[in-house]
């Protein structure tokens, strides 16, 4: 079973299911995708690794607000937290999140993975984006993009109010040498209107 779909499974737990109908590897996130399937405009932000919350703010030009749909330990299975140990350390916080620049329609679902031991040393202000947080602890970072997804997802299509197919993203934010959480991401297609 691959990293990526014990996120998929787990994330079917948490009531996101979803159908991968296209995944990129990393080797194409330095050379670029084929505007055939992925315009310029995605591309830029699926392939940027600067802060998604400021990128939203310049162009939706209003501030992105975080809505926190839970917080807990997980409680997975074995092969889930075998995955997740390998970076992060237990025992395991997963957030998930909806960022918002209006009250109405989600712009991104989150799903986020920190060690209990570190979480709130990176979260000053729990109501804000990660981003902002980090930001704030004016930090360096890197992110190490893994894969980029198109999928499609009924329970989303019904968040988003809009037709999937969406496009999604996971990685990994390191700081010292030492990653510190693994996000994956899906965006609506409303981000670009």
């Amino acid at each position: 079973m691959t990293n990526f779909q014990l996120i998929s499974d787990n994330l079917k737990e948490e009531k996101i299911e979803f159908e991968i109908l296209w995944i990129g590897q990393s080797e194409l996130f330095y050379k670029g995708i084929e505007s055939t399937l992925i315009d310029k405009y995605w591309q830029f932000l699926l392939l940027n690794d600067g802060s998604l919350t400021k990128q939203l703010q310049l162009l939706k030009n209003k501030k992105i607000k975080r809505k926190l749909l839970e917080e807990s330990p997980i409680n997975f299975t074995t092969s889930f937290i075998s995955y997740l140990t390998q970076p992060i350390k237990i025992p395991i916080i997963q957030r998930n999140i909806f960022l918002y620049s209006n009250e109405v329609e989600p712009l991104i679902y989150a799903t986020s993975w920190w060690s209990e031991n570190t979480i709130n040393s990176f979260f000053l202000d729990k109501e804000q984006p990660i981003w902002s947080n980090l930001a704030q602890l004016k930090i360096e970072f890197y992110r190490d993009l893994r894969k980029i997804l198109l999928i499609n997802s009924k329970s989303l299509e019904k968040q988003f109010n809009k037709k999937g197919p969406f496009w999604s993203r996971y990685y990994l934010i390191w700081y010292n040498n030492f990653p510190i959480t693994i996000i994956f991401e899906i965006f609506s297609p409303i981000i670009k209107v």
